[in-house]
């Protein structure tokens, strides 16, 4: 058995999980990530890659707009290379009433979700397939996200600060003394061979399979 030690176990290499571990490693904890397959095979790797802008909530959930917001500016800060800006529209088409529209900007500023109001002829420039007779149109700040890239580049920013990260390798055990963490075992998924990672700390963030 091979025998490893670290200040943190991290387990499960997906969006989470590689966040977590590059926060640890940035405060200056050893840390080691285990996943049983690559980073992002599980749910980062199969979600619908949108990231908000929060317009779709300020009417009616004007706290999680502006969550998406800030989130959206974070994301995009840190991992910008996963982000692409594709932008995002809201119309009042022909067949609408124009009073949700009248109050769209109001309630943006409200959430703190950047928009702003484009003329018709801007909006179906931008998307020529949208109701050539629509009324009134908003840009919101809509982008997509790539799962792999964004996991990846948070595990490799983690490995720039000292993490280790075991891909195909399976947590099989926790070793506690009453409270108190000792070790966490392992098996590389490739080898087979088994390992004892001597810790204080473990952090489960292993999703759905958690």
């Amino acid at each position: 058995m091979r025998t490893m030690e670290t200040d943190v176990v991290v387990i499960g290499g997906g969006s989470t999980g590689a966040g977590v571990v590059r926060d640890v490693a940035m405060r200056g904890f050893r840390a080691i990530l285990l996943d049983r397959a690559d980073m992002a095979q599980g749910t980062s790797g199969r979600y619908h890659g949108l990231l908000h802008s929060g317009g779709r909530y300020i009417a009616s959930d004007p706290e999680s707009a502006t969550e998406c917001a800030e989130e959206n500016a974070i994301v995009s800060r840190i991992n910008a290379d996963a982000v692409e800006r594709t932008g995002g529209l809201f119309v009042t088409t022909s067949a609408d009433d124009e009073e949700y529209a009248d109050l769209f900007l109001e309630r943006a500023r409200a959430a703190h979700v950047p928009a702003e109001e484009i003329s018709p002829a801007e909006a179906l420039r931008r998307e020529p397939r949208l109701d050539p007779h629509l009324k009134r149109a908003f840009a919101v700040e809509d982008g997509t996200v790539d799962g792999w890239r964004m996991t990846w580049g948070a595990a490799r920013s983690a490995i720039a600060y000292g993490a280790e990260i075991l891909t195909y390798t399976r947590a099989t055990g926790i070793q506690r003394s009453e409270d108190r963490i000792e070790a966490v075992f392992a098996r590389d998924e490739r080898t087979g061979e088994d390992i004892r990672i001597d810790c204080s700390f473990v952090l489960n963030c292993g999703g759905p399979w958690a």
